[in-house]
Order: C-alpha cells, then sequence, then structure tokens
C-alpha cells in the first residue's frame, strides 16, 4: 500500500517511470528530480497547508520555472494552500497572491502582492524592490568597468573561442546491473565572448 501511494505521489509531481525511481538512489536523481521527490513526499498525506522554504534554490532556471509550475499545478489540484518563503521577488510576483515583507524576523509590510509591487509605503519594502535589476535598465551603460572605473571597450578579438562543444555524462540506472545511458547535455555550440560581454 505505502509503495502504490509512493508511485501515485510521483505521479502527481510528473516525475517519468516513477516504478523504476523508487529503485533509485538520491544521487541518482538531477537536482529537479529531487526536489519533485520533496514535493511529493510532502504532498504524500494530503495536507491543507505546504510550506516550501526557498523551493528553488541552487537549480537553473528552466527546472526553477518547471517546480514553480508544479506547484501552482498542484496548489490548484489538491486544494493545497501554500506559505513560500522566499527572498526571490521574481518567485514572489509570479507566484503569490499577498506578500508578508520581514525585515530582522519583524513584519514591514503585507498586502496583495499588485499593491506591495506596485506601490510599497515602507522604505525597506521599497529598497527590496529598488534592488530588483530590471531588463533594460542598464541601456547606454558600459557595464564593463576596469578596477579604477573606467569602461572597458569591447575590442575585435575574442577573449574565449569555443567550436563545436559538446558535453555528455553517463547515468547508471538504479541498481548494479542496469545499463549505462549516455546523457546528451550540450550538442555541438560554438561562440566567442568578447571583452566587456557577458553570456549566458
Amino acid at each position: 500500500a505505502a509503495r502504490a501511494v509512493a508511485i501515485e505521489a510521483l505521479h502527481a509531481v510528473r516525475i517519468a517511470e516513477p516504478e523504476r525511481r523508487l529503485k533509485q538512489y538520491p544521487h541518482e536523481l538531477s537536482g529537479g528530480m529531487r526536489q519533485r521527490v520533496m514535493i511529493a513526499i510532502a504532498l504524500a498525506l494530503r495536507p491543507k497547508l505546504l510550506v516550501a522554504d526557498e523551493p528553488t534554490t541552487a537549480l537553473d532556471v528552466t527546472v526553477q520555472a518547471q517546480i514553480l509550475r508544479l506547484m501552482r499545478s498542484l496548489q490548484r489540484d489538491f486544494g493545497t494552500a501554500l506559505v513560500l518563503i522566499t527572498h526571490d521577488m521574481g518567485i514572489v510576483a509570479e507566484m503569490a497572491d499577498r506578500v508578508l515583507v520581514m525585515n530582522d524576523g519583524k513584519l514591514v509590510e503585507s498586502g496583495p502582492v499588485g499593491e506591495i509591487f506596485a506601490a510599497p509605503r515602507q522604505p525597506y519594502t521599497q529598497a527590496l524592490l529598488a534592488a530588483v535589476p530590471r531588463l533594460g535598465a542598464m541601456r547606454g551603460i558600459p557595464t564593463a568597468m576596469t578596477r579604477d572605473g573606467r569602461p572597458i571597450v569591447p575590442g575585435k578579438q575574442p577573449v574565449v573561442s569555443v567550436a563545436n562543444l559538446s558535453v555528455g555524462f553517463d547515468s547508471r540506472g538504479g541498481g548494479l546491473r542496469r545499463p549505462v545511458r549516455r546523457v546528451h547535455a550540450v550538442e555541438d555550440i560554438s561562440f566567442d565572448v568578447m571583452a566587456g560581454e557577458t553570456l549566458a
């Protein structure tokens, strides 16, 4: 019965091949899969309230978005209330209905997410939101600077040049007799990085 509940919980959090995953050790799962397993464990007892403390820390942005979508759909499907603890104001804007802003363990400001982001009343909240980078805010400002504060003028020669990069790694299934599977993380990419550029 416990195994059936575990498989159902893994299905609920969109884990592929849950029967096989039950036989794997945590180190055989990706960070995003481990996060999904933790959510499945939390939801297995159908709680009325789920407290998620920094649920996307140390995950890349793609996996972060998947986990947030998953939490939103599980909240809707199971009718579970969600208390989300995070310092990431982008996640707050995306996920929250109501916001409580805390500073040194004390409540500074609270209200609907739209009101807090549109017109924060308290200086701490204003400073917090002002520190969030905004796309296009650096337009016209040289972003690469020398140590003495002079702008770096991009050169014509790349600082780094990469051609036809491919990266793969072996992934073994659960148990010693499982076959090794080759996972291709990056396939045949080439790029140059010029002085003063940022590549993501």
